[in-house]
């Protein structure tokens, strides 16, 4: 579910009862709320159901989330048996020093993406820079085909990106979770490498650069070479 979550916990609890039988419930998160494992634990409480807690974390968190929070996040959770982990969000590679920090504040799976140029990123230039473009990211599909994201005010998707990820003309969310399923983009987005996309599409290759090294960075450039069409 993408927005900060705990601010649209009645939509969330309202969705819950509808997930596939043997599905995941998990939340993206900044921890705000983990000023102490009390009101971590509260916040947690008050979701209908949740199976995993994923903090974001970068080094602009850094500067603002009190370390303190990811500890109590942690603990609250383990407690209530919820699984929890934290996605470190990378600009350069000296930003894996925050690895080291992250592992103070407890044991928990740490995951690593870099930053995509979207949105504030992309505005502010604070991109991941790839040296060169990695034509392996032709064969592969999306990252996320086997997982559906809500996004807080805007609709179910398999893919996880904000509404300034996909301009063009296909539509790539949904206001239920069986017309997501049933439309062109998921059937292409979940069975499609990148590469056959984009001769479905008829989409030429020109324009590919080392920023659309990444499968998120190239989809997106994917169809919206295909809405100039």
């Amino acid at each position: 579910m993408g927005g900060e979550p705990t601010l649209y916990k009645s939509t969330i609890n309202r969705l819950i009862p509808a997930a596939e039988p043997g599905g995941k419930i998990s939340i993206t998160t900044n921890g705000h709320f983990a000023g102490d494992e009390g009101a971590a634990a509260r916040e947690l409480a008050s979701f209908a159901r949740l199976d995993g807690v994923q903090l974001s974390y970068d080094r602009f968190h850094a500067k603002f989330l009190p370390f303190a929070n990811i500890h109590n996040l942690c603990e609250a959770c383990k407690k209530s048996k919820i699984r929890f982990s934290v996605i470190l969000t990378l600009q350069s590679p000296m930003d894996l020093l925050l690895v080291k920090e992250l592992k103070k504040a407890g044991d928990f799976p740490i995951g690593l993406q870099k930053v995509l140029p979207f949105g504030a990123a992309k505005l502010n230039e604070i991109g991941y820079a790839y040296p060169a473009f990695d034509k392996r990211v032709l064969s592969k599909k999306c990252p996320n085909r086997k997982k559906i994201a809500y996004l807080c005010g805007h609709g179910f998707s398999v893919c996880c990106g904000g509404p300034d990820l996909r301009p063009g003309p296909v539509k790539y969310m949904h206001p239920t979770l069986e017309a997501h399923k049933k439309s062109r983009f998921y059937r292409m987005i979940t069975e499609l490498t990148f590469s056959r996309m984009m001769t479905q599409l008829g989409v030429t290759a020109e324009w590919l650069s080392p920023e659309h090294s990444s499968p998120c960075t190239l989809c997106a450039r994917i169809f919206y070479e295909y809405g100039k069409t």
